[in-house]
């Protein structure tokens, strides 16, 4: 089991399905193809204030040298589907992966086949009834499929040594996974691959952006078969920090890569494509390695990448998904929540003093939620499931 890092899993961005929004934020007025634009809103930015509410709460139990944490969230049909790993953990800790599933206003711990002590809880993809949890287990791996209540270990994304770290799933039939790949050179550094599958196999599908030693992928995307995004940073030069955005595009035959963004050192975290004209990408400024690291908006038209508002905001954006309403709801990456009215973001106070890490929109229901915990306490962490409005 490797290290662990909080997986921003969100809806049109991290790790799961979306599907497109009728209220589409619209550009007015230029600002030059680096400037932040102002937008204007669909929906009016009036009515009742933004909240957070609790749907559901986990306490998991945590102590060693990490705490407990979810990992993976992913909203589909009406039904929210949680992961994670819970302590101890470390060296000396025995962690185990867990899966939890909202429906019908219960959060339920479900009994996956994850080994006590000896398994980890990953990213999370939902489509229809199904969900797939990437998790580690020393018997079994790397992928677990679901309908909540049959289990299917799937060995195949693994083969050749790769090693999955994140999913996003359009259909039973229709899944891409994203994994890093040891070189065949003997260079040290991992390469990105990426699979996807059709019903039958999986197949490696990533001729133009696969086996790029520069490149870094945070978020994979899929909104619908002819439209899956990628995003992440890619190094301007070998075995320096320095880093450039990096965005591409899959139209259902092949990978492109947008290479005009407006934006000279940076990188993106989450992509909320609401259609071929209207797409988000949310991250930072600066190196992706700092806990400083400035905000970063960005917004195609379907023709070009420009910047936009990041009023409101102190540190990168680690998750975004669109609100149903014409705005856009965010997590920075120390966890604060915050809504986009098109032109300010604002802060959305969490109950407890919970810190969020992931975002998922179900759009089916048209519901957002996060997944939050608090801060460890006395070995125990408690996790929150929120549905934001």
């Amino acid at each position: 089991m490797g290290t662990r890092t909080k997986v921003a899993v969100v809806t049109a961005g991290a790790v799961t399905t979306a599907a497109a929004v009728s209220a589409a934020l619209l550009w007015t007025g230029g600002g030059g193809h680096g400037a932040a634009a102002p937008v204007r809103l669909d929906a009016g930015s009036s009515g009742p204030a933004s909240r957070a509410v609790i749907a559901g709460r986990y306490v998991m139990p945590s102590g060693g040298e990490s705490s407990a944490s979810f990992a993976g969230l992913a909203a589909a049909h009406g039904r929210v589907w949680m992961s994670g790993t819970e302590g101890p953990i470390g060296k000396a800790g025995s962690p185990t992966g867990f899966v939890l599933r909202y429906e019908n206003g219960r959060l339920t711990r479900l009994k996956p086949p994850l080994t006590p002590g000896h398994s980890d809880g990953g990213a999370v993809a939902a489509a229809g009834d199904r969900a797939w949890i990437l998790a580690s287990d020393r018997k079994a791996g790397p992928l677990l499929a679901t309908d909540g209540r049959g289990w299917h270990w799937d060995a195949r994304p693994a083969r050749g040594g790769l090693r999955p770290y994140t999913v996003a799933a359009i259909g039973d039939r229709d899944v891409w996974i994203a994994a890093s790949e040891s070189p065949s050179s003997g260079d040290s550094k991992d390469v990105t691959a990426l699979l996807h599958y059709n019903g039958g196999d999986w197949r490696r599908t990533d001729k133009g952006v696969g086996g790029d030693s520069r490149l870094n992928l945070f978020d994979l995307t899929a909104r619908a078969s002819n439209d899956v995004w990628v995003a992440g940073e890619r190094s301007t030069s070998t075995g320096k920090l320095d880093a450039e955005p990096y965005l591409a595009h899959w139209d259902g035959r092949a990978w492109k890569a947008h290479t005009a963004i407006p934006v000279r050192l940076g990188f993106v975290r989450a992509v909320a494509p609401l259609s071929g004209t209207n797409v988000w990408a949310v991250g930072g400024v600066g190196c992706a390695c700092s806990s400083d690291a400035g905000p970063l908006v960005l917004h195609y038209d379907g023709r070009t990448w420009r910047k936009t508002s990041t009023s409101g905001l102190s540190l990168a954006l680690q998750a975004v998904v669109p609100d149903g309403r014409g705005g856009l709801w965010g997590v920075e990456s120390d966890g604060r929540v915050l809504r986009f009215n098109g032109r300010h973001w604002k802060a959305v106070a969490l109950p407890e003093g919970a810190e969020a890490s992931a975002l998922s929109r179900d759009a089916s229901t048209g519901r957002v939620y996060a997944a939050a915990a608090q801060p460890m306490r006395n070995d125990k962490v408690t996790g929150f499931l929120l549905e934001l409005r």
